[in-house]
């Protein structure tokens, strides 16, 4: 006999919706009766949501590697690599963000030097050319 929905959910400390939601993904498998009851076996809920006598639903390395054939060095080398394709991402990420942040550089520069440029442009253009005041007295 297997537990039900609500037994499943008590038996591995997480929520009702939780299990029903891993019911409906194929993460866990059960069966429905006829009255539309789950019916989940212990060791396929054992599988997905690991459970132990003191229902705190961890497992030490010992009865993780029995349950799921995994051993504790393997969980460690899957971590490890995780971690390291983690690290890559996060590398060419910042790789982006310095080219970005490089492009803006020279971007800023540039438009300073503009600004630079037709400041002095106007400075010399205006120390050229009469006042209007002194158009209008004619001296």
């Amino acid at each position: 006999m297997g537990f039900t929905l609500r037994q499943a959910a008590k038996q591995a400390k997480v929520s009702p919706t939780t299990i029903s939601r891993a019911l409906k993904i194929g993460r866990l498998s059960g069966s429905k009766d006829e009255d539309g009851v789950w019916s989940i076996d212990p060791a396929e809920l054992a599988r997905v949501f690991p459970i132990t006598a003191t229902g705190n639903g961890s497992l030490d390395k010992t009865e993780q590697a029995q349950v799921t054939g995994v051993t504790a060095a393997d969980v460690m080398t899957m971590k490890v690599e995780m971690l390291e394709q983690q690290l890559v991402r996060e590398r060419q990420a910042l790789d982006r963000e310095q080219e970005m942040v490089a492009d803006l550089q020279r971007r800023l520069d540039k438009a300073e030097e503009r600004v630079f440029a037709l400041t002095m442009e106007g400075k010399t253009s205006t120390t050229n050319r009469p006042s209007w005041w002194s158009k209008l007295t004619g001296g």
